[in-house]
């Protein structure tokens, strides 16, 4: 674990209304769901301690994790939005010296390296709000520094970080990845589809 160890809060809250009656974070690619492959992602990184916040399909969720070093919580208020299970897990982990890594559960080709990077870029620059881009475009996961602890527990709705962000244009700092991975969730069928026949093509089945 690294001396300066951002929180990484995964968000796997959500109803999954775009795939129908199926949740995604569930779904797999051989023995393994979704989520547990973003979960297992953050923990090989030896980052920081790592909170997943459940809520719709919590204790499946959690079930399906229990073999990873993780803490996982139950937002019981995960309808409101996005916002309250950022707000769950920063309450949480509490006010880190080093900040919070926000992780979104449908992200599953994210690369171990770009939450190592963006935790060194937060690291040189603690005041910052750190954010990948590949190709020009702004992905996640996002990370805060510490000064940003009671703006996170102040925010509103399902946007999630993006007015805070918004409103603190001065404080970002975009990082340049070679990660296609944090452009892309797994929302619909059709997600999925494309995800699926990437993860079967790498291993070659």
């Amino acid at each position: 674990m690294k001396a300066f160890a951002p929180t990484i809060i995964v968000l796997a809250a959500g109803k999954s209304a775009r795939m129908g009656s199926r949740n995604k974070l569930l779904l797999k690619i051989g023995d393994e769901t979704i989520i547990e492959r973003v979960v297992r992602t953050t923990v090989d990184t030896r980052i920081g301690d790592v909170i997943v916040v459940v809520g719709s399909d919590g204790d499946r969720v959690e079930e399906v994790l229990k073999k990873l070093r993780v803490r996982v919580i139950h937002n019981a208020d995960h309808e409101q939005g996005m916002a309250s299970s950022i707000q769950a897990g920063v309450r949480t982990a509490g006010r880190p010296r080093a900040g919070f890594g926000i992780c979104l559960g449908d992200m599953p080709d994210v690369q171990p390296s770009t939450f190592e990077r963006l935790a060194d870029a937060l690291q040189e620059n603690p005041r910052s709000i750190v954010i990948p881009v590949y190709g020009g475009a702004d992905g996640h996961p996002v990370f805060f520094g510490p000064r940003f602890y009671d703006s996170l527990l102040r925010l509103d709705g399902d946007a999630g970080g993006r007015g805070l962000i918004d409103r603190n244009a001065d404080a970002v700092l975009r990082i340049p990845v070679d990660d296609p991975g944090i452009l892309k969730d797994v929302d619909t069928d059709e997600d999925f589809s494309r995800y699926r026949a990437s993860r079967l093509g790498e291993s070659g089945r």
